[in-house]
């Protein structure tokens, strides 16, 4: 049985330059470079793509009546995909815990984990608002 058609994924259009601007850098730098290149690396290519593309943006985490703590995603796009990017040799279960809690903590419910690591790997995360209830 095939799976649903990249049309029905919610916010396709946006993972779809996002994971396009993702390979582009990847071509052109190749592995074995920090995350802070690859990061400069990819936010300029958003914006060559036309995304609005927000670099560590400060989201805030309520908990009852503390103070709110900030956390700072690698990249928030057109304000509707969280993307985490790492430079490691595969991705491990803690880096996809990372954006799965910012997921959960968030009002964003999509997010992908790019990894330049000795091959181009990414993975797409969906946590909806209904499972968050």
């Amino acid at each position: 049985m095939a799976g649903p058609s990249p049309d029905h994924l919610l916010h396709s259009d946006c993972t779809g330059i996002i994971l396009g601007a993702f390979f582009e850098v990847y071509h052109t730098l190749g592995s074995g470079l920090v995350e802070k290149v690859y990061g400069r690396a990819f936010h300029a290519e958003l914006q060559r793509c036309g995304c609005d593309a927000e670099l560590e943006s400060g989201l805030e985490i309520r908990y009852g009546a503390e103070k709110p703590v900030r956390f700072r995603p690698d990249f928030v796009v057109d304000g509707k995909v969280i993307v985490e990017i790492k430079a490691r040799s595969h991705l491990r279960q803690g880096h996809w815990a990372q954006l799965i809690n910012y997921l959960r903590v968030s009002e964003f419910e999509v997010g992908l984990l790019l990894n330049f690591g000795p091959r181009p790997q990414f993975k797409r995360l969906l946590l909806t608002k209904e499972w968050k209830q």
